[in-house]
């Protein structure tokens, strides 16, 4: 069982990710993809809506967004906060950070980016152009960064929620 799969959330999407599937195998024929949630109730790591890439214990480590403050911070002028922490903050080992980043360098990811920070871009640019009425009053005039093209909508056949 997955550590999200104890919270109420829902998939809102999917990244994929070239990764080793000796670190988490799947169907042959089948894309190595991270689950997107949104949060529905606050918990001890984070917010009612804040996103969750990945599903923790037993599946791919996790990394929060809080999403509205990572909205406004990379779209926009806004800087109120202290420690990146606020915006996203990764769960990670040292093994499973090398086997995702190993992965997203096949997607057109650099070391000159941080990996937390060029998913969270990426995030946030699919929230923008698959759920923009849900967050159009946080989103500024900046462009970001990543397109968002890693990131994809759930297909029918894909569990949607808890």
């Amino acid at each position: 069982m997955s550590e999200i799969d104890s919270f109420n959330h829902k998939c809102i999407g999917f990244i994929k990710c070239d990764f080793d599937r000796l670190f988490l195998p799947c169907a042959d024929g089948k894309e190595t993809a991270i689950p997107i949630y949104i949060l529905k109730e606050d918990v001890e790591f984070g917010l009612k809506g804040d996103i969750v890439v990945g599903d923790g214990d037993g599946g791919v480590p996790m990394l929060r967004i809080s999403t509205e403050k990572a909205i406004k911070l990379f779209t926009s002028d806004w800087d109120d906060f202290n420690d990146f922490k606020e915006i996203y903050q990764t769960y990670w080992s040292a093994n499973a950070t090398y086997v995702l980043c190993d992965g997203f360098k096949r997607l057109g990811w650099s070391p000159d980016f941080t990996i937390e920070k060029w998913i969270t871009h990426h995030v946030i640019s699919f929230l923008k152009k698959e759920y923009f009425d849900d967050y159009k009053e946080h989103f500024g005039k900046e462009e970001l960064l990543c397109d968002g093209s890693i990131c994809r909508l759930p297909m029918d056949d894909e569990e949607f929620e808890l």
